[in-house]
């Protein structure tokens, strides 16, 4: 159980745990942050939002229902798909990798706990998904 659950404080340790999603070959969310990009000093959209979307993986992405977002889900393709959820906005991410989850906190002290316990993991991964089948 050693090392099953990290605690990383601080922005540059949300954009490093973010990056070693980009080695996923399949990788969803769940994007409920409306302050993320200016807590990662516009680091998501200018660099990472390039490499998420160059085709390389499958997302998935549940998201907070704003004019972007849904506009991001009208232009979803096979490899990237978004869900809209309503009346959820709280500073906070899930990223779940293959092997790993995150949650993320853009609070005052943005923080990520990265969990990969396999039993926690597979409990996370089952939430993300009732959340998805109950957004088609």
């Amino acid at each position: 159980m050693k090392n099953a659950v990290q605690i990383l404080e601080g922005a540059q340790a949300i954009k490093d745990v973010y990056t070693q999603s980009l080695q996923a070959k399949r990788v969803d969310f769940v994007c409920l942050s409306k302050n993320f990009d200016s807590t990662l000093e516009g680091w998501w959209s200018e660099r990472y939002a390039k490499e998420l979307y160059d085709g390389a993986r499958q997302t998935r992405e549940l998201v907070l229902d704003t004019a972007d977002n849904r506009q991001a889900a009208d232009e979803a393709g096979s490899t990237h798909q978004v869900r809209v959820l309503t009346k959820i906005p709280c500073e906070g991410d899930m990223i779940l990798a293959e092997d790993w989850v995150a949650l993320v906190s853009y609070g005052e002290e943005p923080y990520a706990v990265v969990h990969r316990d396999a039993a926690m993991v597979a409990y996370l991964k089952e939430m993300f998904e009732q959340l998805w089948q109950a957004r088609a």
